[in-house]
């Protein structure tokens, strides 16, 4: 048997004779592409999501999604010939079906979430995507395949973006390693105010980031991309995440002052955090380009606190230094941050305590504009306000009884 094909006018008909029998690791996925509710906490990106892959081909080495989100998968993806999740992470894309009215039904269920059941600042806001990248290019070893996967790829997420836009109200959040996104500009435009455009970097440095990031477009070529989106009047922001070791002030520094010259709405921010595999990961493609992987600070449960407060309070310095403090989000991890370990190692656990709870509590920017149809750069002169947390949705504030 095979599955059935796709269904939706104009969708194209691709051959689905069961690629979970041919074993291969970048083919079609065995379940179809659904509006999902997340659960971020203390990230202000979204309350809902939409992953059109299973897997990713990025594979960035420090990605810890295959620890809380493939792995749990480990047993679906042993017929495409997946034995380790984690270890194999970026070996594997599997793209979903495409089913309209599934899509729809779930689209549906979303928007009838009462705002006082969403997450702190998520601003009822689907995010594209946040278990893979759904502007990724597809790599596959017959040609003929990977540009056939890359056009039902590129038209359910289009189809995807269409719907949400013409038969909801929520907002939408693309967070990209790649650029294709330049392509649906046209889309991305007539959302307004309702959709911010993002990309995420590690750094400037084409060194450190051959290390972090290897199978992406340089950093300065995915800013390129949100500066011809925010000339094009779609609303931009930035995940400068993660910050590793590697990175030093001046780095940073450079990295931050690229950043400002986009002017996003916010500017994301978290240090390296050890998840699942993928410390060996990074030790495993440093050794493959013959580099100090500098991930021994790890080994040490009381370095580990101290390297990402140092981090974080470096970058919330270096912001304020190039104009971005008011722009700035950090993301302090909590099990990092806010246990005894990290206490220990700080000199007025008061003063931390208030530090961590001013970035849990922080709602990040999104953009309105006085007229509906037409949005406004975060960043430019034109009129454009920043609306209140109250405003947004019903936000549960983190209180020192809760660290």
């Amino acid at each position: 048997m095979r599955p059935s094909d796709p269904v939706g006018a104009g969708c194209p008909v691709l051959d689905l004779s069961c690629p979970i029998w041919r074993g291969e690791r970048v083919d079609i996925w065995k379940q179809s592409l659904v509006v999902a509710q997340t659960g971020f906490h203390f990230k202000s990106l979204c309350d809902f999501t939409v992953n059109p892959f299973m897997g990713c081909g990025h594979g960035c080495p420090f990605c810890y999604v295959p620890e809380v989100s493939a792995a749990k998968q480990k047993s679906a993806l042993e017929p495409y010939g997946v034995r380790d999740p984690d270890a194999e992470w970026g070996q594997y894309a599997l793209l979903r079906m495409w089913d309209e009215k599934e899509f729809r039904q779930s689209l549906m269920k979303m928007c009838r979430i009462p705002p006082g059941k969403l997450m702190q600042g998520g601003h009822r806001a689907i995010m594209l995507s946040s278990t893979t990248d759904a502007y990724q290019h597809i790599r596959h070893p017959d040609s003929e395949r990977a540009k056939e996967l890359n056009a039902y790829r590129a038209y359910m997420v289009c189809k995807a973006l269409e719907i949400i836009r013409d038969e909801s109200d929520l907002r939408v959040r693309i967070q990209s390693r790649f650029t294709l996104a330049e392509n649906d500009l046209e889309l991305l435009v007539s959302y307004g105010p309702r959709l911010l455009l993002g990309t995420s970097i590690v750094t400037l440095d084409r060194s450190i980031g051959q290390l972090y990031e290897p199978h992406v477009p340089d950093a300065e070529r995915r800013l390129e991309m949100l500066r011809k989106a925010s000339a094009a009047g779609v609303n931009v922001y930035v995940a400068f995440a993660p910050v590793p070791p590697h990175c030093d002030e001046a780095d940073v520094r450079r990295t931050l002052q690229a950043i400002a010259q986009v002017k996003p709405c916010t500017v994301f921010c978290e240090s390296l955090n050890v998840r699942g595999g993928n410390l060996e990961r990074i030790r495993k493609r440093a050794a493959e380009l013959v580099v100090d992987s500098r991930m021994d600070l790890f080994e040490n449960a009381a370095e580990v606190p101290a390297y990402s407060l140092r981090t974080l309070k470096m970058v919330e310095r270096v912001a304020a230094e190039v104009g971005l403090a008011e722009r700035l989000h950090l993301w302090p991890d909590k099990e990092v941050l806010g246990g005894k370990t990290a206490y220990a190692g700080v000199a007025d656990p008061a003063e931390h305590a208030a530090w961590l709870l001013k970035w849990w509590n922080r709602v990040s920017e999104w953009p309105e504009t006085t007229s509906a149809h037409q949005a406004s750069p975060c960043g430019s002169d034109t009129a454009t306000s920043i609306i209140p947390a109250t405003t947004l949705d019903t936000v549960p504030i983190v209180t020192a009884t809760t660290i």
